[in-house]
């Protein structure tokens, strides 16, 4: 298998990077300040780029006034016709630009300090090749810094459409947006050289034209692949969506945003069930309400994990999402079904979160030890399987309810202590 995607080949090869070096997004200083933050380091500094593309990210490091401490710059990257724009446009003496890899970077082992990768590595075909290269490459306690620029969608409903349609036609071709590119935290190679990731985003303003919203749209990898029809046709449509600017919701988008007072993000059944199964006690519609804002079944369960629940929608969501009448119906005849049945609905409502999630032997176990705040707190690993992510998902809970109960048999003793 080649290292490199197929589109990629095609999309950057010779003669297809001007554009795409003239209209993207250029690096913005607070970003840079924040990855400096994460360098330990006082000695000068040996740098990998991988995926250095056009220089974009490379001439933006190094003007910027807080890395003037690097010493040696590798830049690497799999397309001859990357590495030509990249030299015509980048002259800094610290640099050497090269071919290679996420797997091969033809770097020497232990030489870097920072490996960082800037709108590239959802390129990555094996993660476990590039997490062993990264782990051989970087110094004790070096840092990888991965970084994309995503359009925040939330801002104008036509970016959401622009994206869309850049994105059509894309087959199977890697998006970062998809996350499957965090499948590297699950090798291991990952897990036995780094520590848990940390993640950042930084919201600034670029402001931009229709010419240069097009053009951006053409120096994607997906639209340089196609025919000189085709790319008039997709020009006509993006303009049309530029044009048309916020009006161009259909009316029960616009109706669904201006009744929950934002735009809601496209939801599955699918996704609703996946959080549900493994948060049965969060109600469908608090769930639902969540994926509407969130558009992400990951970052939704790490909002329960993190807090614990999720908040239910107002009444103007009913609107939109009407209750189940068979459930309802299925609820009143539960109530009013007798001894039995109210019997049974109020001991399930009773019973312990200990009991529920059969904790008991834990409990039992003796432990002098507190179960910390860090051990509990923090986005979960996303892993690869829905059977692993159940399986930590869960366990998270249970470390939860864990360290809640200890929480309240403390203040039960500080009482206990404190009274006369």
């Amino acid at each position: 298998m080649s290292a490199v995607h197929p589109t990629a080949q095609i999309g950057f090869a010779h003669g297809t990077n001007e554009l795409y070096n003239k209209v993207r997004a250029q690096y913005q200083p607070q970003v840079l300040s924040h990855l400096h933050k994460a360098i330990k380091s006082s000695d000068p500094l040996n740098i990998v780029e991988i995926g250095s593309g056009t220089g974009l990210f490379t001439r933006a490091l190094l003007a910027h006034d807080e890395w003037k401490t690097v010493r040696s710059y590798k830049a690497v990257d799999p397309s001859e016709g990357m590495r030509e724009t990249f030299a015509k446009y980048t002259t800094d003496e610290r640099v050497v630009l090269s071919e290679g890899t996420f797997a091969n970077t033809g770097a020497e082992s232990g030489w870097a300090d920072l490996i960082v990768i800037a709108q590239a590595f959802h390129w990555c075909l094996d993660h476990e090749e590039a997490a062993a290269e990264f782990a051989r490459v970087l110094k004790p306690g070096g840092v990888l810094a991965l970084i994309w620029i995503h359009e925040s969608r939330d801002i104008a409903p036509w970016l959401e459409q622009f994206r869309a349609r850049v994105e059509r036609d894309e087959g199977d071709t890697p998006r970062s947006r998809s996350g499957a590119w965090r499948q590297l935290f699950n090798t291991p190679s990952y897990k036995k050289s780094f520590t848990p990731p940390e993640e950042a985003a930084i919201r600034y303003v670029i402001p931009n034209t229709l010419e240069g919203i097009v053009s951006r749209g053409l120096s994607s990898s997906r639209v340089v692949v196609l025919t000189d029809a085709e790319k008039e046709v997709f020009v006509k449509d993006v303009e049309a969506i530029v044009r048309r600017g916020e009006g161009n919701d259909s009316p029960s988008e616009r109706s669904a945003a201006d009744t929950l007072g934002f735009r809601p993000k496209p939801v599955s059944q699918d996704m609703i069930d996946t959080i549900s199964n493994m948060f049965p006690d969060i109600p469908p519609d608090n769930i639902r309400y969540d994926l509407l804002r969130t558009g992400s079944v990951e970052l939704s369960s790490n909002k329960i994990l993190e807090r614990g629940f999720l908040d239910p929608p107002p009444p103007a969501y009913f609107t939109l999402y009407p209750r189940d009448a068979n459930a309802d119906q299925t609820a009143r005849a539960a109530q009013a079904g007798g001894g039995g049945a109210t019997s049974t609905a109020v001991k399930t409502q009773k019973q312990s979160l200990i009991d529920r999630y059969n904790l008991q032997e834990r409990v039992a176990q003796p432990s002098t030890t507190l179960i910390g705040e860090d051990q509990i707190g923090g986005k979960a690993v996303w892993e690869d399987s829905p059977e692993k992510r159940e399986a930590s998902l869960k366990e998270r809970k249970a470390q939860m309810i864990l360290a809640a109960r200890q929480r309240m048999l403390a203040q039960q003793q500080q009482k206990k202590d404190a009274a006369p």
